[in-house]
């Protein structure tokens, strides 16, 4: 059944993130992250921080029934966007270390799916009247993700060096900017907001070659980056259950499922 509300969002992020932390599967560390996100626009709703929370709520829905859905073709092998079957993938391997796996969910998710969702809940000319609290969801945000730096720096102590080394892990992974992504899907929703469907169809597919081009830019870095990662992924914490529990801390999961686990 289809969510329609942040609440049932929320539940079946809890559920995904429950199971991969009892797996000890590396592809919970996006949906815990995402959980504590949509957590956190759920209050801003409830403290009146957007014009339309009627609209915003429809919003934050659409855009994560995109995820939801890639996630559960993925797990039954139906087709899936190529910027998510590469994130996904990437669960599977043991290089990639903690910040690129969840950098590379972000890639897809906000480099693809943001504009979709937004051109969807304000196709047309409504599209400009989104604006304000397209931007407020900015400022929270920023305030998340300076928590979320210090989570990640507690289970992979050495991407701080390497950041300090490689010039910003060689301005590969530091070129995924939050805000300046978000500004892309503001172009991307630009973009298709005054299309039929026929027309989006078409553009969206092009949108997910982009991303998925990035995606593998942030997997697959220059030799130099390749190999300060190694050492990265060599001090971090083994386990994705670990992993989980540092990204879930604003928000810990409900319940002790670790007899189940």
């Amino acid at each position: 059944m289809s969510c329609v509300t942040i609440a049932e969002i929320i539940e079946r992020l809890t559920a995904i993130t429950t199971w991969a932390r009892q797996t000890d599967n590396r592809l919970g560390f996006f949906p815990a992250l995402y959980r504590t996100v949509t957590m956190e626009v759920q209050r801003g709703i409830a403290e009146g921080r957007f014009d339309d929370p009627v609209r915003m709520e429809r919003l934050d829905v659409i855009f994560a029934r995109r995820y939801l859905d890639a996630f559960h073709s993925y797990q039954q092998g139906k087709p899936v966007p190529r910027s998510w079957r590469l994130a996904f993938d990437a669960s599977t391997r043991w290089r990639p270390v903690i910040l690129q796996h969840l950098l590379v969910g972000m890639n897809a998710h906000i480099n693809l799916d943001l504009g979709i969702a937004t051109a969807t809940v304000a196709p047309g000319t409504s599209l400009a009247a989104l604006r304000r609290d397209f931007n407020e969801i900015n400022v929270i945000l920023e305030r998340l993700m300076n928590g979320v730096e210090s989570q990640i720096s507690s289970v992979s102590p050495w991407i701080d060096l390497v950041t300090m080394a490689a010039g910003n892990v060689d301005g590969v992974l530091g070129a995924f900017n939050l805000k300046l992504a978000r500004n892309v899907a503001w172009s991307v929703a630009e973009r298709l907001a005054p299309l039929d469907a026929a027309q989006q169809a078409r553009e969206i597919a092009v949108i997910d070659l982009a991303a998925a081009a990035f995606g593998r830019a942030l997997l697959y870095p220059p030799l130099l980056t390749t190999a300060a990662l190694l050492l990265v992924r060599g001090r971090e914490t083994t386990t994705a259950r670990d992993v989980i529990d540092i990204l879930c801390e604003v928000h810990p999961l409900p319940g002790d499922d670790t007899a189940t686990a």
